[in-house]
């Protein structure tokens, strides 16, 4: 069956977003347009398309100035879900390490070691 899905986080800062997706590999397509995950899920108005291996995701603005990532894995490649994770785990990550990263940065750091751990949880040590 096909239906959205929206990922489980909000994102707040588009620039941090293109960053993160980038790191995995994906291209952005910033350009506003009628996207189709596939052929059974029908067309959204979405403000920019994250392009990965076997895998697409929409950026849809809310009225808050914050933006929500829609997808349909009904027909991704397991390469997609290699590159995005499971209900875009890995995207989600390294979205977060961009804005911790970023936050590290302000405070005159630097973040010095990153570990994934087999649960999913991201340790970062940081050197400020």
């Amino acid at each position: 069956m096909s239906n959205w899905t929206k990922c489980r986080m909000t994102i707040k800062d588009r620039d941090k977003l293109f960053e993160a997706a980038k790191r995995l590999g994906l291209t952005v397509d910033h350009k506003k347009q009628k996207f189709a995950a596939n052929s059974y899920t029908g067309a959204k108005n979405v403000d920019a398309v994250l392009v990965g291996k076997g895998g697409t995701i929409g950026m849809v603005e809310k009225a808050t100035d914050e933006y929500d990532l829609v997808y349909d894995d009904y027909n991704w490649s397991n390469s997609a879900y290699e590159q995005l994770g499971s209900k875009c785990s890995k995207l989600t990550r390294e979205y977060s390490k961009v804005i911790v990263e970023d936050q590290v940065s302000l405070m005159g750091g630097l973040v010095t070691n990153t570990e994934t751990k087999n649960n999913g949880e991201i340790h970062l040590s940081v050197s400020i």
